[in-house]
């Protein structure tokens, strides 16, 4: 009889414990599936921005070498502009990768 006290109170207590702790319970699939695409929209973009800014970074430096006359100031000053506007949506897509892989946690 002992046992069996113990046995249901185990159950029970369990049973609260994890009907309180949402983040063991099973994601529901609809939800999953959906930060799964958001995520990989995330990376797609991550992965756009990446290649633009390395491009920026090549067309930088290429105008740097060949603005002996200071004749590409504007447009090197433009590109600078671009470069660190492309880094900080960069840096913002990669908080939000992160945010929503811990909510597929």
């Amino acid at each position: 009889m002992n046992n069996l006290v113990k046995a249901t109170i185990t159950i029970v207590l369990g049973g609260l414990i994890f009907l309180q702790s949402p983040a063991m319970a099973a994601v529901d699939p609809a939800v999953y599936n959906s930060l799964k695409n958001r995520r990989d929209t995330l990376v797609s973009k991550e992965n756009d921005l990446l290649r633009s800014r390395d491009n920026l970074y090549r067309l930088t430096d290429d105008l740097s070498r060949r603005n002996d006359n200071q004749q590409y100031n504007s447009t090197l000053d433009r590109l600078k502009k671009e470069l660190e506007y492309n880094s900080q949506d960069l840096q913002k897509t990669r908080m939000d990768i992160r945010d929503i892989e811990r909510a597929m946690v």
